[in-house]
């Protein structure tokens, strides 16, 4: 995003399908979203959560291109734990976004 002011510096977006994107997480934001698909009445104010993805150690990674190569395989520095959610910004060419929080 080029003109994002604050926020995750480490979203992966796939550039041949932009309806997910994939982003850092704690356990805690990512139990949210998981508990807010149950609530009908809140779910539609919130991207779909598609689960989560674990970024895996070092040794993790020698371990399966062992077994099967490098292809496939995503690499990402930093945090263990990734989001995989609805993009909504998919299908905007310039979407103008404002992230509010209230409480």
């Amino acid at each position: 995003f080029d003109n994002q002011v604050a926020g995750h510096d480490r979203i992966l977006q796939f550039s041949t399908n932009d309806l997910m994107v994939i982003k850092p997480s704690t356990q805690i934001e990512q139990q949210f979203y998981e508990d807010s698909q149950n609530d009908l009445e809140f779910c539609c104010w919130i991207p779909k959560c598609y689960g989560s993805l674990h970024v895996a150690t070092d040794s993790e990674l020698a371990m399966l291109e062992q077994q099967q190569g490098s292809d496939g395989l995503l690499k990402q520095e930093g945090a263990a734990q990734q989001l995989c959610l609805e993009n909504l910004l998919n299908g905007f060419t310039r979407p103008c976004i404002m992230d509010l929080k209230i409480g």
